[in-house]
């Protein structure tokens, strides 16, 4: 419900919930979305790279040095938004 397809690209609840989790978070990494998920995804986060919805913003000075992800400028154009200020607060749509 939060981010709603706007074109007739397909996308999978998965790969919506990820979106909203690194959009509201990031930049995040993979076991931070994870475990707010609460299941493996390494293979939405795989096809939100390739389909340029999500990239690589660097890396978390923690141990191992995971990869940090953000949504692109496509993320934006695709949810007919001009910045990511633009998403409705949590807070506005009933999530805590």
């Amino acid at each position: 419900k939060i981010l709603e397809n706007k074109r007739k690209h397909q996308i999978s609840k998965a790969a919506l919930e990820t979106l909203a989790i690194i959009a509201y978070n990031q930049p995040i990494t993979r076991l931070e979305i994870e475990k707010t998920r609460g299941v493996s995804c390494s293979g939405v986060l795989f096809n939100l790279l390739r389909h340029k919805f999500v990239k690589i913003s660097g890396r978390k000075k923690a141990p191992g040095n995971p990869l940090l992800y953000k949504v692109t400028d496509f993320f934006l154009m695709h949810f007919g938004l001009k910045k990511i200020s633009d998403l409705p607060k949590l807070s506005e749509i009933g999530i805590k």
